[in-house]
């Protein structure tokens, strides 16, 4: 079943998986929930669920954590005088977020620690590193732990 679809339905918060193949012998699916608010707005969570020789399924120790490296999101975007950037590690790692304008000049360093696993959420104020506001453009948001790098573009409107 790698890389094969399946679908669900959902109905009253609960997720039906509708499969047409047998899941005996796998052990480990990972679930991709996307959902769509608008065109430029959507959120993705993974789950890893278990599959028993039953083909009941469980959820293993850990299960909510990520299960890889992701810049998720920064919203609202555009944005006015702030914006929250949410980010995933899925092991503890030094994590280095900066918001840097459109010519590559770091304007500030929101995050430079190392961190658990899990999702992260930091609010950006749409200020630099002297705490004056910054004027209206495209901004990048950098996310770096180890040898993954992600970068997403953010809108300030004032």
């Amino acid at each position: 079943m790698d890389g094969e679809y399946i679908f669900g339905e959902i109905e009253d918060n609960e997720l039906t998986i509708i499969s047409e193949q047998d899941w005996i012998g796998v052990d480990t699916l990972r679930l991709i929930v996307t959902e769509v608010a608008d065109e430029t707005n959507c959120d993705t969570t993974c789950l890893r669920i278990v599959v028993h020789p039953n083909n009941d399924v469980s959820l293993p120790p850990h299960a909510d954590l990520p299960i890889e490296f992701c810049l998720v999101s920064a919203y609202p975007n555009p944005f006015n005088s702030h914006t929250n950037i949410t980010y995933a590690i899925p092991e503890p790692c030094q994590v280095t977020l900066t918001v840097h304008d459109i010519s590559g000049c770091k304007i500030a360093t929101l995050v430079n620690t190392p961190q658990k696993a899990g999702r992260n959420t930091v609010i950006w104020t749409s200020k630099g590193s002297t705490g004056i506001p910054i004027s209206s453009g495209i901004y990048l948001c950098r996310m770096q732990t180890g040898s993954f790098v992600e970068t997403c573009k953010m809108t300030l409107i004032r």
